[in-house]
């Protein structure tokens, strides 16, 4: 997970830090929740460089994201101390998103497929192994494992075929077009608004609203106006 840098103790006295971290913590340590603060005990590690040819540059992706440093803890290694504030549009996302998750858990027995669902149904791979998403990649299957504009394509494509005839009617097609928003952008919950996911729901809600509102359906604008309106809220949120 990704967590943001508040303070860091030097020379016995705690200064101002800022920036973000990657960690990697133990599945039998406690899980920390959105806004949770926590006291880690030890410092950061550099994230290596790759160390073979042609090797991915794991370095230099994190480092588009602003994340220069990780580290794996312990359940010994950290205390969770108090809850900081929080947006309320991410706090209940991330509600909505682990409500799904334990509902998923109780439909799904086994582990390892309940991962697998898990991945491809909300986009969390945080319980999945290395073998498994080794394997995955080595099929090129790895993709599905993410949340994107394909899944939300699928799922359009879906509602499209259950509510389509409400588009024959003249009052009908306003009623398809209510139908749909609300169940996309609460699937977009389920995921816990993640940015892939939010990027492909603004980019199909445009598209859709196109027709009713006697507008050309240009899909690379539509796509470009989603980006763009993706990253101005996760920037402002």
């Amino acid at each position: 997970m990704e967590v943001s840098i508040r303070k860091g103790k030097y020379q016995n006295s705690w200064k101002p830090l800022k920036g973000k971290v990657l960690l990697y913590i133990d599945k039998a340590a406690p899980k920390p929740k959105y806004g949770d603060v926590l006291l880690i005990r030890g410092g950061f590690r550099a994230v290596e460089p790759p160390q073979n040819p042609a090797q991915f540059d794991y370095k230099w992706f994190l480092a588009q994201k602003g994340i220069y440093h990780q580290q794996y803890l312990k359940a010994t290694d950290f205390i969770l101390t108090e809850r900081s504030q929080t947006h309320w549009l991410k706090k209940w996302a991330y509600a909505v998103s682990e409500w799904s998750d334990s509902a998923l858990r109780r439909l799904v027995k086994s582990d390892r497929e309940y991962t697998v669902a898990k991945a491809m149904v909300l986009g969390l791979r945080d319980e999945m192994d290395n073998d498994l998403v080794q394997a995955y990649s080595a099929a090129g299957a790895v993709h599905v494992l993410s949340v994107s504009g394909f899944h939300i394509a699928i799922f359009m494509g879906i509602l499209t075929f259950l509510l389509g005839f409400f588009r024959k009617s003249k009052h009908g097609k306003w009623l398809y077009l209510s139908l749909t928003f609300a169940t996309m952008w609460f699937y977009a919950l389920l995921t816990g608004l993640s940015a892939p996911v939010i990027r492909s729901a603004l980019m199909f809600s445009l598209f859709l609203l196109a027709k009713p509102l006697g507008r050309k359906k240009v899909m690379l604008q539509t796509r470009y106006l989603a980006r763009l309106y993706c990253c101005w809220s996760l920037t402002h949120c």
